[in-house]
């Protein structure tokens, strides 16, 4: 399970709200552009951040497996579906693959992996409590409310991924495309009930945004 690792880098010792704009620069760039070279300087700039930070690479792999399941199926679907169509690179069951759509879904694979790879970052270099205390200088409180529950939300979805996961391969489900439909699924039904449950319990507690 995620967690926060103490270690004496210099990405410990960033103020939460920097490492924290950012990331969140980094996803935005992300997001905003396609370019593959692009796309892999900022793959490899939060791969140096994880190294610089000392980080377990079993704990963080393991809150990225998601993304990793998704980036080759993404990069592969690219080849075959992409519009712009210069010349094949390969051919399966009289589907082509070409070089143009290949080269977008590599970016999309990229784009996946940065941002499976940055939420821990942030997540194991800081604690909870100073991520909040750092934000409520600059943010209203409503504000730095939801930041710190979807930051603390993060680790409860990654254990129900890991419960899923162990209760399907127990029924002997294999990892193919159904897998990730059995995990999915259940994972976005625990999602749903327990943000009513949230909702419920603030409105019991006369919670407001104003």
């Amino acid at each position: 399970m995620i967690r926060y690792c103490r270690r004496e880098t210099l990405v410990h010792k960033l103020s939460p709200t920097t490492k924290l704009a950012l990331v969140l620069g980094i996803l935005l760039v992300s997001i905003l552009f396609v370019d593959l070279r692009l796309q892999l300087f900022l793959f490899l700039l939060v791969l140096f951040l994880i190294l610089l930070a000392r980080l377990p690479w079993n704990e963080v792999l393991g809150f990225a497996g998601l993304f990793l399941m998704l980036a080759f199926p993404v990069a592969l679907l690219q080849g075959f579906v992409y519009p712009l169509k210069d010349y094949v690179v390969f051919e399966i069951f009289g589907l082509k693959a070409y070089h143009s759509g290949l080269l977008f879904g590599l970016a999309i694979a990229l784009r996946l992996l940065t941002i499976g790879l940055a939420t821990p970052l942030v997540l194991m270099t800081t604690r909870v409590g100073e991520l909040a205390e750092s934000l409520r200088r600059h943010l209203p409180d409503y504000l730095v409310f939801g930041l710190v529950l979807a930051f603390r939300f993060i680790p409860l979805f990654e254990e129900s991924i890991r419960k899923i996961r162990m209760a399907q391969e127990a029924r002997g489900a294999k990892k193919d495309f159904h897998y990730l439909i059995l995990l999915l699924v259940p994972l976005f039904a625990r999602a749903l009930k327990r943000s009513t449950v949230l909702a419920r319990s603030l409105e019991s507690k006369g919670f407001r945004v104003s």
